[in-house]
């Protein structure tokens, strides 16, 4: 749920703690926020809804504080917190409540589920991947420029390093490429690498 509020706000898992750095509150740190939306986050503390509350709260309540990076700022002006039918967001007893099972997530945030794809799908399908940008870093000639434009135009931030780790060879594993999934065969790499093919060709 918290992986595609963030995603429809536009934000990075960075987001948060720009803003809250420049104007001097407490949230989720980056580390902790990739923890959570990969779901090895086991017992979560209290702290940890208090602080998805006091983020929610601000965004509801336009108390941006004075944030000076243009990109940052901009994102964070244009969001709003998860909110219940009544419009008002969510605090820690909501998401403690929805995290038990107790409160349902709103519909526009439920997670469809990926298809399951065998390990030699999985190996196919990356080393496919490879091969496209191998293929095309060939056509254009220059490697590290072309390589460049694909990954710091197309791959968003939190997925650059694993991005980068495919193209060294190590294949995703079968829990991160769930997590690339948009709809049935299609998976984000390759999306991502047919957008940079269009731009460079």
């Amino acid at each position: 749920m918290i992986r595609n509020w963030r995603i429809r706000q536009g934000w990075t898992q960075y987001t948060a703690h720009y803003w809250a750095k420049e104007t001097g509150f407490d949230t989720i740190s980056y580390g902790n926020w990739s923890v959570i939306e990969s779901g090895k986050s086991g017992e979560l503390r209290f702290a940890s809804f208090l602080q998805f509350e006091e983020l929610f709260h601000r965004l509801y309540m336009k108390d941006y504080g004075v944030i000076g990076d243009p990109l940052t700022r901009e994102r964070v002006e244009g969001s709003q917190p998860i909110c219940d039918m009544d419009g008002q967001p969510w605090d820690a007893v909501d998401l403690i409540a929805c995290y038990l099972g107790r409160k349902d997530v709103p519909p526009e945030l439920t997670v469809p589920q990926a298809p399951s794809i065998s390990d030699k799908a999985l190996k196919a399908l990356c080393s496919r991947w490879r091969r496209m940008v191998q293929q095309h870093v060939e056509a254009l000639g220059d490697r590290t420029k072309a390589l460049n434009t694909l990954i710091l135009r197309f791959v968003p931030d939190e997925h650059e390093q694993q991005f980068r780790e495919l193209l060294m060879g190590f294949d995703y594993s079968q829990q991160e490429l769930a997590r690339l999934w948009v709809h049935t065969t299609v998976y984000k790499p390759e999306q991502w690498i047919h957008d940079w093919e269009q731009l460079t060709d």
